[in-house]
């Protein structure tokens, strides 16, 4: 790896250095000044056909947040435990995504551990009385291009986030006297860290996916919206096999709020370069009310459909397997 660049002064200011985008991490995200409005976590989820497995590590400067969900999609089914603490200990969240992680608290334990090119996710609490254990291998080759970009609100509202995927997972959930696996050949797994400093009232799309064009090649695709737009920066990517091309336009999500469930489209503001259907199976809706932190989230699994144009490759979707988000937050 290369030196990294500071994202954040002593001041507690951007770095103006670190404003730009890369295929591999390049900052030391650690956060200086303005208590409140730090928000540093990491997320991973591992998406296969038949469920999903989420689990986040979170500093949110006032909270510490950790959690998981789990579900599986048919029948559907889900189970899900969050856990809050004030203090810092037993907490640890990197100042870089290729470092261990952990989240220590009497009715919830998470544990992100790197071992070489693998990442290991190990989750344990009780739900409804019953036990649950998360035990998941991610094959993580740290050389593989990822999605990493600095956005900046201002000298001192900005984000750098890392958008990693897709990697091949495999693992088992047991819950009770149940068992889940998640089969290599048809799990990926999907990192989003981020570290930054928010405004207190943020809104955001996401999406994520992994399958095949119709050429029968591996892509993956990652976009998002709202929170970056106007910004000079996104978080917009696409996966070709082992090459990453950044998708520089602007994309805007439409979908039914009265019924997630209905198709989505998201499609590039000022072109028709990328150009996607959304059909959703399986919705989360999630809300928190928490006084000084409250969030109103929709995440819907399903498959991306569409096509993209990048340089002079016209890239026809055939089912990938996903998820797109919308997200509102007073944090």
């Amino acid at each position: 790896m290369n030196e990294k660049i500071p994202l954040c002064l002593k001041n507690g200011k951007l770095n103006t250095e670190s404003i730009h985008w890369d295929s591999h991490p390049f900052v030391h995200a650690e956060l200086y000044k303005h208590w409140g409005r730090k928000k540093q976590w990491m997320y991973w989820a591992v998406l296969s056909p038949k469920g999903v497995f989420a689990t986040v590590i979170a500093n949110v400067d006032y909270m510490k947040i950790g959690s998981i969900y789990f579900a599986k999609f048919n029948p559907s089914h889900s189970i899900e435990k969050t856990k809050i603490k004030l203090t810092r200990k037993n907490l640890l969240i990197p100042h870089f995504p290729y470092e261990n992680a952990y989240y220590k608290h009497p009715a919830l334990n998470l544990e992100y551990q790197i071992q070489n090119n693998k990442t290991l996710l190990n989750a344990q609490t009780t739900i409804n009385g019953k036990p649950f254990y998360a035990q998941i291998e991610i094959h993580r080759d740290i050389s593989f291009p990822t999605l990493n970009v600095v956005i900046p609100w201002s000298s001192t509202r900005f984000q750098y986030t890392s958008k990693q995927l897709p990697f091949p997972s495999k693992g088992k959930i047991l819950y009770g006297d149940e068992t889940f696996e998640f089969n290599e050949k048809d799990t990926f797994a999907c990192l989003d860290y981020g570290s930054g400093k928010w405004k207190y009232k943020t809104d955001w799309n996401w999406c994520a996916g992994y399958g095949n064009d119709i050429h029968s090649r591996k892509i993956a695709i990652n976009l998002g919206g709202l929170w970056t737009d106007e910004t000079g920066q996104n978080e917009n990517g696409l996966w070709i096999e082992n090459q990453f091309y950044k998708i520089h336009e602007e994309v805007k999500f439409y979908w039914e709020k009265s019924n997630p469930l209905n198709t989505w489209n998201i499609k590039t503001k000022n072109s028709n370069n990328l150009d996607l259907t959304f059909k959703p199976f399986h919705i989360r809706p999630d809300s928190t009310n928490l006084l000084i932190l409250k969030s109103n989230v929709v995440q819907c699994f399903g498959y991306f459909y569409g096509k993209i144009k990048i340089e002079d490759k016209d890239i026809q979707l055939n089912s990938l397997l996903g998820w797109a988000e919308e997200h509102h937050a007073l944090w």
